[in-house]
């Protein structure tokens, strides 16, 4: 399977957790069952790499493989997530009790709630760009170690 079938597989991970966290009662906010979502996510990122690198003999396809699939399955969860926020808008009164929001030193509310959607999907974005670069040289790694097992 290619590595963008992998990020939209990925990205329907992803989407799924958030609405568990969203509409499942909050149940997607369970520390192990996001752990399991994460783990699986960055195992589909790494075989990814693992493919483009064992198909075309070079570390750097499955490098690239493996962000491209992350870059496409946190795409997806980016616009899912402000989807999510342009459809059902938190009330001030709540977003004014959020740490982050404490923490911030912000006194516009509002704009504070704007800027961090825009920054949790900013970072989630670059996150995903450096986690897939990672999981996909991981991948590519463990195939080459395969193919010279498998030609010595």
């Amino acid at each position: 399977m290619p590595a963008t079938a992998w990020g939209i597989v990925g990205g329907v991970l992803l989407v799924a957790h958030m609405a568990l966290e969203e509409f499942g009662s909050r149940v997607g906010e369970n520390a192990a069952l996001t752990l399991a979502f994460m783990l699986t996510t960055f195992s589909i990122w790494g075989i990814a790499g693992y493919q483009g690198t064992y198909s075309s003999k070079r570390l750097t396809t499955g490098t690239i493989a493996g962000c491209w699939c992350a870059t496409l399955s946190v795409l997806a969860a980016v616009s899912f997530g402000f989807a999510q926020m342009f459809s059902a808008v938190p009330p001030l009164a709540y977003v004014a009790t959020w740490e982050e929001f404490k923490r911030s030193g912000w006194s516009d509310v509002r704009a504070f709630s704007i800027a961090n959607s825009l920054d949790a999907g900013f970072t989630h974005l670059l996150a995903g760009f450096v986690a897939g670069s990672l999981t996909g040289s991981l991948g590519g790694v463990v195939a080459r170690w395969r193919r010279s097992l498998a030609s010595g």
